[in-house]
């Protein structure tokens, strides 16, 4: 029986290693939502995949369901942020935190266009250094209102509005939040000791 195979944009968000060569991946997709796919022999030294599906990787990824798991059959790396960003530590550690908190909160195959391209758009402002490093932390409350927003764990608040609306990002927005700074991090502690996780 032939499976169907699934091209899709990706960022993947970390891994185990499994067997003498496997890895099984945490990948956050644009089409098929948060999944954890078998990247066969991907530790060995001649593998094609083994540097396309590092942590913190943007990549264009095939992936196949199988009987019990999915399969990663290819990858194309568009950049890896790590690397980008690896003599910028206060990026790197907002980096590990906003990777931790989907991690934490993303569960199941279900697609999240929204939230796909918040990340994104999060993954290329630290990337193209279209960010401050007085800009971080504003960055970081958009990003989690953004995360917490279309996973329904934020209440609804018109405060918040211009921040969770759409996805776009320009500097008036990130100095904004000085406004209502006090108030996203009461919300941001509520909605994440409300989710149990």
């Amino acid at each position: 029986m032939a499976h169907h195979i699934y091209h899709t944009d990706a960022i993947v968000l970390g891994g185990i290693n499994i067997g003498e060569s496997h890895r099984l991946i945490s990948v956050f997709t644009q089409d098929v939502g948060f999944v954890r796919a078998v990247a066969r022999s991907v530790r060995n030294e001649h593998s094609k995949l083994r540097f396309c599906l590092q942590d913190f990787s943007r990549v264009q990824v095939s992936l196949v369901r199988g009987r019990q798991v999915w399969r990663i059959t290819g990858a194309t790396e568009h950049y890896n942020l790590y690397h980008l960003l690896s003599r910028d530590y206060k990026k790197i550690v907002l980096l590990t935190h906003i990777r931790s908190l989907l991690r934490r909160l993303l569960h199941g195959e279900e697609r999240n266009e929204y939230l796909f391209n918040a990340t994104i758009v999060f993954f290329d402002a630290l990337k193209d250094n279209k960010v401050s490093a007085t800009a971080l932390e504003a960055l970081e409350l958009i990003t989690v209102l953004r995360i917490l927003s279309s996973l329904g764990y934020l209440v609804h608040d018109k405060q918040f509005s211009i921040y969770v609306g759409d996805v776009s990002l320009d500097e008036a927005l990130l100095e904004s939040v000085s406004n209502i700074r006090l108030q996203a991090v009461d919300a941001i502690n509520l909605a994440l000791t409300a989710s149990h996780l």
